[in-house]
C-alpha cells in the first residue's frame, strides 16, 4: 500500500473548523450571562495539488503517483456566557473523507477532536474591544493510525488573543486575533493569526472578507511527505463570506476559502454552510 494521505486531512479539518467560528463581528464581544450562540454547518473540502517544504506547488502526493482528497462534513460549535464578561465555547466535527491515488481508494469518518475554551472579554475602550481566551482540543477516542486519520490522537493546548474593533458610523467592523498553539505529540508548536473586515450592506446582510495564517515554529523540513500527519506545516487562506439575519434569532452563514500559499500543505479549497441560532 502506498503511504497514508494524511495531511491533506489534517489542513481540511482545521480549515473547516475555522470556517465555522463566529464572524469577528461578533467572536470577540462578551455574550453576557445566559446569552448564547449556537451553529450547526455542513462542510466541503477538495484538493489535488500541494505546496512541499519550498513552498512549491505541485502534485499532491508526487509526481508519479498523484493523490486527489474530498471531505464532507457536519460541524457543531457553540457558545455561552457564564458571566456578563467570561463566556465557555465548545466545538466538534464529524467527518467522512476519501483520498484516493493510484493504490486504491482509502476512506474513514467518525467523530474527530472535541475543543473547548474560555474567553474574557476586557472592559471595551471606545469603539475597541479586547478578549483573551485559552483552551483544550482533545481526541475522541478514534484511531489515529487509520488512514485518512480523523485527527492526530494527541491534545492541544491553545492561547490567543482576540481583538474587535467598530468602525461606527460606518457600518463595518475590523476583527482579528494572534495566537499560539502547543502542539501534542511529535507535531511541532504553532504560531496562529486572523484578520477580517466586514461591512453590513443592510443591517441583514454582511459581507466580509478574512485571512488565516497558520505557521509551525521549526522549518527543517524539506520534502512533502505522506507517510502521516506533517510534524510541521504552514499555510495562509483567503476568502470571502456572508452572514444573513433571518430574525432576531436566527442567521445563515456562508463562507469559501482558498489555501494561497504553504509549507508541507495541501492547496486546500473548501466552502461551509451554517446555520446559527443567538439568544
Amino acid at each position: 500500500m502506498s503511504a497514508r494521505p494524511a495531511l491533506v486531512l489534517s489542513v481540511a479539518a482545521l480549515l473547516l473548523t475555522l470556517l465555522l467560528l463566529p464572524t469577528e463581528a461578533q467572536a470577540q464581544w462578551p455574550r453576557g450571562q445566559g446569552n448564547g450562540y449556537v451553529q450547526l454547518g455542513l462542510g466541503l473540502a477538495g484538493a489535488d495539488r500541494g505546496f512541499d517544504g519550498d513552498r512549491n506547488l505541485g502534485p499532491l502526493g508526487s509526481e508519479d503517483n498523484p493523490e486527489t482528497y474530498s471531505e464532507f462534513a457536519v460541524y457543531a460549535y457553540g457558545e455561552v456566557g457564564i458571566t456578563d464578561r467570561l463566556t465557555a465555547i465548545a466545538s466538534t466535527f464529524l467527518r467522512s473523507s476519501v483520498a484516493e491515488n493510484m493504490d486504491g481508494e482509502f476512506v474513514n469518518g467518525g467523530l474527530s477532536d472535541v475543543t473547548l475554551q474560555l474567553r474574557y472579554s476586557f472592559p471595551q475602550i471606545g469603539p475597541l474591544v479586547v478578549s483573551p481566551q485559552v483552551g483544550v482540543r482533545f481526541p475522541t477516542g478514534y484511531d489515529a493510525e487509520d488512514s485518512p486519520p480523523l485527527g492526530s490522537g494527541e491534545a492541544d493546548l491553545l492561547a490567543e488573543v482576540q481583538f474587535g474593533l467598530s468602525l461606527w458610523p460606518t457600518p463595518a467592523y475590523v476583527g482579528g486575533s494572534v495566537g499560539y498553539r502547543q502542539r501534542g505529540g511529535l507535531i511541532e508548536d504553532e504560531i496562529l493569526a486572523v484578520l477580517e473586515a466586514g461591512y453590513f450592506v443592510t443591517e441583514a446582510f454582511l459581507l466580509r472578507a478574512r485571512g488565516d495564517l497558520t505557521e509551525s515554529t521549526s522549518n527543517e523540513i524539506e520534502d512533502f511527505s505522506q507517510l502521516g500527519l506533517p510534524p510541521e506545516q504552514g499555510f495562509l487562506t483567503l476568502g470571502p463570506g456572508v452572514t444573513v439575519v433571518l430574525s432576531e434569532r436566527w442567521q445563515l452563514n456562508g463562507d469559501l476559502r482558498w489555501t494561497v500559499s504553504g509549507r508541507t500543505t495541501a492547496r486546500i479549497v473548501n466552502g461551509v454552510v451554517g446555520l446559527a441560532l443567538v439568544w
